[in-house]
């Protein structure tokens, strides 16, 4: 996991918290996207938040 937070330039708490199901930031996960070339509709789906 740490070589693939440092590709995408991110903390490797961010790609940990991606790996156990937790939710992440779009910008966080659109790195990891980039980095694995994957589209992000194909990983991914907003899940709006208590906040609306």
């Amino acid at each position: 996991m740490f070589s693939l937070a440092k590709e995408a330039g991110l903390a490797k708490e961010s790609v940990t918290r991606l790996a156990r199901g937790r939710p992440v930031r779009a910008a966080t996960a659109r790195k990891l996207c980039q980095v694995l070339k994957v589209e992000f509709d194909e990983m991914f789906e907003f899940v709006e938040d208590a906040n609306g």
